[in-house]
């Protein structure tokens, strides 16, 4: 798909505005890959979503249309897939000044007392609130005024662990809808985060809706892909397809279950991971067969 994009920009007959989307393509994409190597710290105990996930969800993406079928992609159709699959987990990036909104809110306290009944998350949610407000089921500490010392210090290991978790779970529901405001957000402000994302004179809304293909792909309800246009008008004098664009990512990504897909180091790094962690772990862990085609998906 970005060779196709390049094929527009290079070709014969090429437009200034075939080569606007190539060099906006290829600014945009160095910007995102650095942007995603942010994941990995906010959500420690996940497979890898860094640019080897996005690679992996187009290479899904490509397999599933078939050479024939990527070569009837118009220009704006392929700057819209690709920049789809960059932004789609953005919002997985989570900012000190967001951590610490984030616990002054709420809604995150109402979460952490949900988190009690579901016992794949109720050790972190225990020990959370605990520090908050149940100070009568904290244990005591025994022995001298060290060993104290020593057994708080691993208690507040924990709670660091808790916090981490908790705060990736949370974000985790609800990712794609942020990742579809923060590209927004940098449409509107002018800044882009420092520069770093470029519309170069682009429309404002393909980038709108850029973000709302990438919005839905953590939506449950299938209506809400619908919502979106089924045709749209390209920036080469062509035309766009946000609803294909949306359903393409949502495939792609829920393909990426090969083996190796977590960081090797990630358990010896991390120590004790969450259930849920453990359970996606297992699941790239088993699978033996994976083969993507146009007619064919055998898992």
């Amino acid at each position: 798909i970005e060779g196709q994009l390049e094929t527009y920009a290079r070709c014969r007959n090429t437009t200034e505005r075939h080569k606007v989307l190539w060099h906006a393509w290829n600014h945009n994409k160095r910007w995102l890959i650095q942007l995603l190597e942010m994941v990995m710290p906010s959500f420690p105990s996940y497979s890898k979503h860094d640019v080897t996930h996005a690679e992996t969800v187009l290479h899904n993406i490509e397999m599933l249309m078939g050479e024939d079928e990527i070569k009837k992609l118009s220009a704006s159709d392929c700057f819209l897939i690709l920049h789809v699959v960059y932004i789609h987990d953005i919002g997985m990036c989570i900012t000190g000044a967001y951590r610490k909104k984030l616990l002054k809110n709420p809604e995150f306290l109402r979460f952490l007392e949900n988190c009690r009944s579901d016992l794949r998350l109720k050790e972190y949610a225990d020990i959370l609130l605990a520090m908050c407000k149940d100070y009568e089921k904290w244990p005591q500490f025994q022995g001298n005024e060290e060993d104290r010392k020593k057994e708080m210090l691993q208690m507040k290991l924990k709670v660091y662990y808790a916090i981490t978790y908790l705060i990736a779970e949370y974000r985790r529901v609800d990712h794609g809808k942020e990742s579809q405001r923060l590209l927004e957000r940098w449409i509107g402000s002018g800044r882009k985060l420092g520069s770093g994302f470029s519309t170069s004179g682009i429309p404002s809304r393909f980038f709108y809706t850029i973000g709302a293909c990438a919005g839905v792909h953590t939506s449950y309800e299938f209506d809400d892909i619908m919502k979106l246009s089924k045709q749209d008008g390209g920036y080469t004098h062509d035309f766009m397809h946000p609803r294909f664009a949306a359903v393409l990512l949502q495939l792609g990504d829920a393909l990426d279950l090969d083996n190796d897909r977590f960081h090797p180091l990630m358990k010896k790094f991390n120590g004790d991971i969450p259930e849920t962690s453990k359970l996606h772990f297992g699941k790239h862990k088993a699978i033996r067969r994976l083969r993507i085609s146009p007619s064919r998906i055998t898992i």
